[in-house]
């Protein structure tokens, strides 16, 4: 039995596990972050601003995740006649979890904590790992005729 081949298949899969570690990232980066943040600034900081961090810390986390079902997404439409639909998108997508990260490092300079946990560094490399995995499927995407 002969099985059919899937147009721009590579693509599809490294969006697929770029789009997953960078869901991943956000999540864990958000949870290190607040847990750190209780622990060591729990007692002198007001609760209110303890709560106003926790929330931007959670549009953060969707920002990123968002990212990542949106590459995911993108790489799914990669393997349709829309090749370059599927390569904004996923510039589109990759640069909202970027922009996650980013602030999500921002955040903690800001806070004045520059050092983080071995759990909070792995998170963070998933997410850049993850777009750069996004940012070589766009690359590697033909734009080529489905039936030829």
């Amino acid at each position: 039995m002969k099985t059919k081949d899937v147009h721009n298949s590579n693509a599809l899969l490294l969006c697929l596990v770029g789009g997953l570690l960078m869901m991943l990232a956000g999540v864990s980066g958000s949870i290190q972050l607040i847990e750190e943040l209780m622990l060591s600034n729990g007692d002198v900081m007001d609760p209110t601003v303890l709560m106003t961090v926790e929330i931007v810390t959670g549009m953060l986390v969707l920002l990123t995740g968002l990212g990542g079902i949106g590459v995911v997404a993108s790489g799914i439409i990669l393997t349709t006649k829309r090749v370059q639909l599927g390569r904004i998108l996923i510039a589109l997508f990759t640069g909202m979890g970027v922009l996650g990260l980013a602030a999500n490092l921002a955040q903690l300079v800001m806070l004045g904590t520059l050092t983080m946990d071995l759990m909070h560094q792995v998170g963070q490399s998933l997410g850049w790992i993850g777009a750069m995995f996004a940012i070589i499927a766009r690359t590697v995407a033909v734009q080529k005729p489905i039936v030829e």
